[in-house]
């Protein structure tokens, strides 16, 4: 019989009929001069080797620890980056819960996950404001001691009997007015902020969509004009600028445009085109419908810094781009858009969540109702 290479293991059957297939991985213990041990157990050999190459890809790839001498410090950043990379979730979103993670780490990275217990949890609660922020910590944290009791890492997650903080409450979106809305299009007319101000006003969109549309994304020719939002630019924590996936499937849209919305990116085209003219050699041919004076992707922070300046100088209040889409989506449901359609058309994940977040405008909306039984009524 030919014998199996060094390190593939060995098997043995047990009594209740399962295979136990045991193996040495990694580098010797320099005081030993052993290499680690481990074993599974699994209903077929073939099941005990995939446990086994899934256990070494993990060495490998640097994302397996042992639980009996890991710290939060080292495992709960390996969790994440695991996590992300099985789900294949966006870059950004890696970024976001390693920034929480970091801060978890400030309180508890020195904690062995093993000793991971409530009042743990409560001095990490404690140790910042109470703020949406700190409770998605705490959720960060608990969905990862979920996903190491599952992989057997703990026996038992702190938060089993954990009472989790409530999330507080999110403050109604701030909403441009009508009344205000012509002294902001008049202050920032002629500039180059402007059109793309108006169109996200029209739109509804992030501002992380409209700056990563191009024109292959527009359909401004058929019978009902639209544009495709399947993308979405962000900015990494090293400075630079990427074309992600749409925040959620649900962000993958068709958003329908008015005849007004259709004329502001015609006048978009003829401004980049001649911006193009001036700047020729400098420019940078993205096919973007709203790039940077040099054909490039606008970033966030410049686009909105340009914005204060003119604004400032029209002695105009402040505004965020995103309340513009506040503001498009308030309005949309005051006219009596329903609800299904305003949250498609938005790329929320959930009617659900329009409802919660924009409810406030359709509190008064009962005139209808009110009376809708009233013929029936005998008083």
């Amino acid at each position: 019989m030919k014998r199996r290479r060094y390190g593939n293991g060995t098997f043995t059957k047990k009594a209740n009929g399962k295979w136990l297939l045991q193996f040495h991985y990694g580098a010797a213990n320099p005081e030993t001069g052993y290499k680690p041990r481990k074993a599974f157990a699994r209903d077929t050999k073939e099941e005990c080797l995939a446990a086994r190459d899934e256990f070494l890809a993990s060495v490998k790839a640097g994302t397996h620890l042992e639980s009996a001498t890991v710290k939060l410090r080292e495992w709960l950043p390996a969790s994440i980056r695991n996590h992300v990379m099985k789900k294949n979730l966006r870059t950004s979103t890696l970024e976001r819960d390693l920034a929480r993670a970091d801060r978890v780490n400030n309180v508890l990275g020195n904690v062995r996950l093993i000793d991971l217990k409530e009042n743990h949890l409560d001095q990490l609660f404690n140790s910042a404001n109470y703020t949406r922020e700190n409770v998605r910590r705490l959720r960060l944290l608990k969905q990862h001691c979920a996903l190491a009791e599952k992989r057997k890492l703990l026996a038992r997650t702190p938060f089993a009997s954990y009472e989790m903080p409530v999330e507080p409450k999110t403050k109604e979106a701030e909403v441009l007015q009508h009344e205000q809305i012509p002294q902001y299009i008049e202050a920032l007319k002629g500039s180059r902020v402007g059109l793309l101000f108006q169109f996200l006003l029209a739109t509804g969109m992030r501002y992380g969509e409209a700056a990563a549309l191009t024109w292959d994304d527009c359909f401004l020719d058929e019978e009902v004009a639209y544009i495709k939002v399947n993308k979405s630019l962000t900015r990494r924590n090293s400075g630079e600028h990427v074309v992600d996936e749409a925040k959620t499937e649900k962000s993958n849209r068709h958003i329908e445009l008015s005849a007004m919305a259709v004329k502001v990116l015609e006048r978009e085209r003829e401004s980049v085109t001649a911006e193009r003219l001036v700047t020729d050699f400098y420019w940078h041919d993205t096919n973007l419908v709203f790039p940077s004076s040099y054909g490039s992707f606008w970033d966030a922070n410049n686009a909105r810094t340009y914005m204060y300046k003119r604004l400032k100088a029209a002695g105009v209040p402040k505004v965020k781009f995103h309340t513009l889409r506040h503001t498009h989506i308030s309005h949309a449901l005051e006219a009596g858009e329903n609800m299904f359609t305003v949250s498609r058309r938005a790329g929320h994940a959930s009617v659900a969540f329009t409802m919660d977040r924009y409810g406030h405008v359709l509190r008064e909306s009962q005139g209808i109702a009110k009376g809708v039984m009233d013929a029936y009524l005998d008083a």
